[in-house]
């Protein structure tokens, strides 16, 4: 079984992942920590985006600056279709690849913010909303910085609640977020 959890930047979405992970004794696909990776040196994605952006988003040590990158794609969509178009099928074919190569007959969790974009099968789909004030919440405990917040939820679409299977309201607290989790894993559990 495949479940796609998705949702805006700060919206709990690794968390109730995690929460599906104990529960389910499942595994966790995320594709946050797999982009991470492309964006290291020696890879053709890290070569293909120094060549799109230029050096300028480098770090002292030749790394990907991911703060600096993020200052140019979220100031400007046709830079961040750039970014998308070199990165998302590079991923797409990771996650397929893990998923063929590594069968098992536990349940697998693919968090991702962009998850519809990626245009990953799945059997469930599970979309995490929050308010902005909870948003704020989550992203000092992750010590993300609320511009950076404002801005990515600015370039985030708006999510249709009827294109899921499931959608979770995170504006209470972490038990009411386990809470959810347990719910809905014991409608899905069978599949």
């Amino acid at each position: 079984m495949i479940v796609g959890i998705t949702g805006k930047i700060c919206s709990g979405k690794h968390t109730i992942a995690e929460f599906f992970k104990k529960i389910s004794k499942g595994d966790i696909i995320d594709i946050d920590r797999l982009t991470h990776e492309l964006y290291m040196k020696d890879t053709k994605c890290y070569k293909d985006i120094i060549d799109s952006f230029g050096k300028d988003i480098l770090d002292e040590t030749d790394n990907i600056d991911r703060k600096k990158l993020g200052e140019i794609v979220f100031k400007d969509k046709d830079k961040l279709k750039i970014l998308n178009g070199i990165v998302h099928p590079k991923i797409k074919s990771i996650v397929q690849e893990i998923i063929v190569q590594k069968p098992t007959k536990c349940p697998r969790f693919i968090v991702s913010a962009l998850l519809k974009e990626l245009d990953i099968r799945t059997d469930f789909l599970v979309l995490v909303q929050s308010k902005l004030d909870k948003k704020k919440e989550w992203c000092k405990e992750k010590n993300i910085s609320e511009t950076h917040l404002l801005k990515s939820l600015e370039i985030q679409e708006e999510e249709d609640p009827s294109f899921y299977d499931y959608v979770v309201n995170n504006n209470k607290n972490i038990f009411n977020l386990n809470k959810e989790a347990k719910n809905i894993w014991k409608e899905i559990k069978d599949y």
